[in-house]
């Protein structure tokens, strides 16, 4: 995919960027970035070419009733720390 096809999607709390192809309009993969503390992410393994490698039993989830505080720390409980490539080049 090329980045720039890439749409960011904020939800109505706005905790997080989710990435949607802006080709197919696939959602890709959700950023977080807490003000104090380091990005996580979680990523769409079904957009991935290997995703036939990955078995895992769907789960149904109702994040309705979730508080802005109660969102953040399960995904900080649940989601990868990653560096992206966007908060290297402006430490730089």
């Amino acid at each position: 995919m090329n980045p720039e096809q890439v749409i960011r999607y904020r939800f109505g709390m706005h905790t997080a960027d989710f990435l949607i192809c802006g080709c197919c309009g696939v959602y890709v993969a959700a950023l977080m970035q807490p003000e104090t503390q380091q990005s996580f992410a979680t990523i769409n393994v079904n957009a991935l070419d290997c995703a036939h490698l990955v078995s895992q039993d769907s789960v149904t989830v109702d994040y309705d009733g979730e508080t802005m505080q109660s969102r953040q720390e399960r995904r900080l409980r649940a989601w990868t720390p990653v560096v992206s490539i966007e908060e290297q080049n402006s430490q730089s």
